[in-house]
């Protein structure tokens, strides 16, 4: 599988033929980390990836879930419906970002079986003008006066340093005179 720098918005699911009790371990990451190797990626976020039951989504349903908690929509998943809800076992969900945007091929082998890839329905961003005249214009830094440079801040800075310990200095000078007396 061909994994595009940059990609976004993609869901792949993939049963594993595992027995319950090793799951966790093949899942979780380590130095070693076994889902990591099944997958043959080179970069692989955790934060990306969600391992369960299917039985831990059997209230709603496995495509049900795919469509309200991956985003996928429902006319694009409709064909795989009875093929997903049949599903029984572990299985885990990896999203675009566990490949931090790097291009890579993946070749996914046991005890990784694929399950099927989907988009997210990411709606497409429609910009409308304003409706106030006032909101319409350049946007810019012409007429807007820029605040102190570095150098100019640093001036600032040292001088600002110079005052509060002249200021110190005097009341240090008063307790000392007062302690005198």
């Amino acid at each position: 599988m061909r994994i595009p720098m940059g990609e976004r918005g993609v869901i792949r699911l993939f049963a594993i033929d595992l027995p319950p009790e090793q799951v966790a371990a093949f899942a979780e990451p380590s130095d070693d980390w076994p889902l990591k190797a099944a997958l043959g990626a080179r970069v692989l976020d955790p934060d990306y990836i969600e391992a369960f039951e299917v039985k831990d989504v059997a209230e709603i349903g496995l495509t049900n879930y795919l469509i309200q908690g991956g985003g996928i929509n429902e006319a694009a998943i409709a064909q795989d419906r009875l093929r997903l809800d049949a599903l029984r076992g572990p299985l885990v969900v990896i999203t675009s970002g566990a490949f931090g945007g790097m291009a890579q091929e993946i070749d996914p082998h046991a005890p990784l079986r694929w399950v099927g890839t989907w988009e997210e329905d990411i709606p497409q961003v429609h910009f409308e003008l304003l409706p106030d005249a006032s909101a319409r214009g350049e946007v810019g830094a012409a007429g807007v006066p820029e605040g102190p440079s570095l150098p100019g801040r640093q001036k600032m800075m040292r001088l600002s340093l110079a005052v509060m310990i002249a200021i110190a200095g005097g009341l240090a000078l008063v307790l000392w005179m007062g302690i005198r007396r």
